[in-house]
C-alpha cells in the first residue's frame, strides 16, 4: 500500500517540476527548454521558457540565464520576452539582473544552436 502511495505521489509531484530538455551545447552555453511550457499563438509563432547554462562564469557571477522567448517558425527569427541572468546553477540562486523589455527580432540562420533550438520549440 505504500508502495503505491509512493508511486501516485512521484507522478503527482513529477508533473509539478518543469522538465527542462536538453537541446544541443556550443563552447559557451548548454541550452535546454522547458518542453511542457511551448505555447504556439499567432499562425507560425511560439513562446517558450529557455534555460541556458554557461559553460564559463562570466565577470559579473552569471552561470545561467531563464528566458521566455519568442519564435517566428516561419521567418527563423526569434526575440528575447524576458530574461533573468542568475548566478547559480540551472537557473537556481540569486538572480543578477532581469530584462522585462522585449528585445527586436533577431534571424538566427547563421547560428546553429539557435536555429536546432528554434528547431524543436517549432516542431511542438
Amino acid at each position: 500500500m505504500k508502495l503505491i502511495y509512493f508511486c501516485c505521489l512521484l507522478v503527482f509531484y513529477s508533473k509539478a517540476f518543469a522538465e527542462w530538455r536538453e537541446i544541443t551545447k556550443d563552447d559557451e552555453k548548454i541550452y535546454f527548454v522547458e518542453s511542457n511550457f511551448i505555447v504556439p499563438h499567432l499562425n507560425d509563432r511560439r513562446m517558450a521558457k529557455e534555460l541556458h547554462e554557461l559553460r564559463n562564469i562570466s565577470e559579473d557571477g552569471v552561470t545561467s540565464l531563464r528566458i521566455r522567448s519568442e519564435f517566428n517558425c516561419k521567418m527563423k527569427q526569434t526575440r528575447i520576452l524576458a530574461m533573468d541572468k542568475v548566478a547559480g546553477e540551472m537557473g537556481v540562486g540569486k538572480i543578477i539582473s532581469f530584462q522585462e523589455e522585449p528585445s527586436e527580432w533577431e534571424s538566427i540562420n547563421n547560428d546553429k544552436s539557435r536555429n536546432e533550438v528554434l528547431n524543436f520549440v517549432c516542431s511542438k
